[in-house]
């Protein structure tokens, strides 16, 4: 009797076993296509990543960062960065509403006694010369380890679209979880950051009603929607400095100049775009005379948003890839967080990312990455491009020729869906289906392209055959 108890027992704790296994295969499977969701999967990338998603897909660190060295270091933790930004918001609200007690327990004690400010000037003097009634955003910080953690921060105050460069120290007690912040100039935050000036500050802040350390946490799409909403309100308002965000490199060979960026902004289709993905584009309910006029602009205003995202690790670089509904990409290489360079597509210059994967394909993968490319060109009105990979420029008669040729007979947002493969030799060919991205039940255009694969990503054109629907 005993021993069938025994065996009673062990087939009991075995079918457990199976059962808890079973589960937590369910549940990293589900994790893992949940993942797998928030990863950009446009054509390219889907034919770049193929099956090889996850060594692509490490997330940046989220951890509190640790810097134990007195040493001066970049803030690379989202998650900090955005908790210290979250905090000096904090401070420009009091100073907007008049908080006059909340603004003094935010100074640092020895700027308020070094400026003699008190209760009855503190508004009057911290909001001199500032638009500190605006939004304040952090674009670039540092950290430094003495007796207490200390951050040297850039930012801006934006007010009306106009931003205002303004410069902070915080000072971090993490025993008391408090913090008190001290105004810099632009030249002593170089000297913090730049000359590496350091400064030991051991003093105790004391922990009040406001200033307690408070935390914030950032998911990658709520990252990837930051990156992207960031370069589109530059594009619209500060295009100087969109130009600036751009990589030099990739600026110079995709446009040439300021002047020329500009042109891109404000042609009609792009700037139609620009405009669709920016919130603060939408006009407010105040402006219509009743409810009706307001929800028919509405329905007729076309609002979008992040459509697909991919973040990953490359040499220790952080990347991230925005895609938008339009198929533009925003490929942002970041250096602390807010700080990036920035490329607007996958062909003016070579990208590791891209290369390495296009080297690996199959010649018919390879074929549908430069129709991708081409038609990426296309879209971006970026005719010197497709013009310069003809392999015969009689094909056409001059440049002119050929813009107006696939302006009539192409859309204005011409989204791919690929046919049959052909090749001969180094010769190699697709038909395609094309449809216009804006409409809904578009037409249909069917296209065959011949192209001649060269040495790495370099290809040409042979011939490009355009039949509409009906023709």
């Amino acid at each position: 009797m005993n021993n069938i108890k025994k065996i009673v027992i062990i087939l009991i704790v075995a079918i457990m076993i199976i059962v808890i296994s079973m589960l937590v295969i369910t549940t990293f499977k589900t994790d893992e296509e949940q993942t797998n969701n928030n990863i950009a999967t446009n054509n390219i990338l889907n034919n770049v990543i193929n099956n090889n998603i996850t060594s692509y897909n490490q997330t940046f660190p989220v951890e509190v960062e640790n810097n134990t060295e007195e040493k001066l270091k970049k803030v690379t933790n989202r998650n900090i960065f955005f908790s210290t930004e979250t905090m000096i918001s904090k401070y420009f609200l009091y100073l907007r509403v008049g908080n006059a007690d909340a603004v003094l327990q935010l100074l640092d004690d020895n700027f308020i006694s070094q400026n003699s400010i008190n209760s009855a000037n503190v508004l009057e003097t911290m909001r001199a010369n500032i638009p500190y009634d605006g939004t304040y955003k952090a674009k670039e910080m540092y950290s430094y380890k003495s007796d207490k953690t200390i951050y040297y921060i850039y930012g801006t105050l934006t007010k009306d679209f106009q931003k205002t460069p303004y410069y902070l120290v915080m000072y971090y007690d993490s025993v008391n979880m408090s913090y008190a912040i001290k105004p810099i100039t632009l030249a002593e935050y170089n000297n913090y950051t730049t000359e590496q000036i350091t400064e030991t500050y051991n003093q105790e802040i004391e922990l009040d009603t406001y200033n307690k350390i408070s935390s914030t946490t950032l998911t990658e799409e709520e990252m990837a929607n930051k990156y992207l909403r960031d370069y589109i309100q530059n594009a619209r308002y500060n295009s100087e400095e969109a130009y600036n965000s751009l990589d030099e490199e990739y600026r110079e060979n995709r446009f040439g100049s300021y002047n020329a960026f500009l042109a891109y902004l404000n042609e009609e289709s792009k700037a139609s775009q620009l405009a669709s993905l920016d919130p603060s584009s939408i006009r407010d309910r105040e402006e219509f005379a009743s409810d009706d006029e307001y929800n028919e602009y509405l329905s007729r205003t076309p609002q979008k948003s992040l459509e697909k995202y991919q973040m990953y690790i490359e040499n220790g670089q952080q990347y991230c890839i925005c895609l938008d509904p339009y198929g533009n990409y925003y490929i942002f290489e970041i250096d602390g967080v807010m700080n990036y360079k920035l490329y607007l597509d996958t062909y003016t210059v070579d990208l590791n990312y891209f290369t390495s994967k296009y080297n690996d394909a199959s010649a018919s993968t390879k074929t549908q990455l430069n129709i991708e490319r081409m038609f990426e060109a296309i879209n971006n009105r970026d005719y010197t491009y497709v013009y310069n990979k003809l392999a015969n420029n009689d094909t056409f008669t001059d440049y002119q020729n050929m813009v107006d040729y696939l302006e009539n007979n192409l859309f204005g947002n011409n989204k791919l869906e690929f046919g049959t493969y052909s090749s001969n030799d180094e010769k190699t060919s697709y038909s395609l289906t094309i449809t216009d991205g804006n409409v809904i039940n578009s037409d249909e255009i069917t296209v065959k392209i011949e192209l001649e694969l060269g040495e790495g990503q370099e290809y040409k054109i042979i011939s490009i055959e355009i039949q509409k629907e009906g023709e």
